[in-house]
C-alpha cells in the first residue's frame, strides 16, 4: 500500500481501498478523515489535508506502477520511521559545537 508521513504534521497519508475517498489521513492523535485528490474533505472527523501529499498518494491509482507507484517516497517502513521525541532528546545529547572564536590559538 502506497503510504506516506508528512514531514511537519507527521500525519499519515494512504489510498484507501474501500471508495469513500481515495485518500486517507490519519492524524497523530489516531483522527481519520477522506479526502480528494486535491485535499477536499470528504468524510471524517479530520477535516484538513495537504493537497499536495494528496496528489501523490492519487498520481499511482488504486494499483502500484507507473513512475508514482515505483518512487522511493512511498516506501515507508513504519518500524524505520522515527518519534520527533526521540529526536529532539538525541540532539540534547549531542556534543556541542565550539564557537570560532574558541579555536583560535595564539
Amino acid at each position: 500500500m502506497r503510504r506516506l508521513v508528512h514531514p511537519l504534521s507527521r500525519a499519515t497519508y494512504e489510498w484507501a481501498e474501500d471508495g469513500v475517498g481515495p485518500v486517507r489521513v490519519t492524524d497523530r492523535e489516531g483522527r481519520e478523515g477522506r479526502f480528494d485528490r486535491d485535499g477536499v474533505w470528504v468524510g471524517g472527523e479530520l477535516y484538513t489535508a495537504d493537497p499536495e501529499l494528496c496528489r501523490w498518494i492519487v498520481s499511482g491509482g488504486p494499483t502500484a506502477g507507473g513512475p508514482g507507484g515505483r518512487s522511493r517516497r512511498f516506501e515507508v517502513d513504519p518500524a524505520s520511521e522515527v518519534d520527533p521525541a526521540s529526536e529532539v532528546d538525541a540532539a540534547s545529547k549531542s556534543t556541542p559545537v565550539p564557537h570560532p572564536q574558541q579555536l583560535r590559538t595564539g
